[in-house]
């Protein structure tokens, strides 16, 4: 898979686990891009580097709609308990001249 020249995504060192009948595998996640591809079965590609291995989710159209709409959802739902609004932070007073 070709690297895109924009969209790359730092991830600040996230961990990937990959487990199976058998298989624990970690590693650390350093950056990741997103591809759309025009055609086929799995046209969404999220491939995730690390330093010395990558992981690629290969995912239909829909149901990586469906999964990217549900992310925004709850984040959403999140964010609004915790963030402060504009009128709860304090004020920074400016340096007088």
């Amino acid at each position: 898979m070709k690297k895109p020249a924009r969209g790359r995504i730092a991830l600040g060192g996230a961990i990937v686990a990959v487990k199976s009948d058998g298989m624990d595998s970690r590693f650390r996640v350093h950056s990741a891009w997103l591809e759309v591809l025009p055609a086929g079965k799995t046209p969404v590609h999220l491939r995730l580097e690390g330093t010395t291995s990558s992981l690629t989710l290969e995912l239909p159209l829909i149901p990586a709609w469906r999964l990217s709409a549900e992310m925004h959802e709850r984040a959403i739902g999140f964010g609004d308990a915790t963030e402060p609004t504009r009128s709860s932070r304090r004020a920074k007073k400016k340096p007088e001249r």
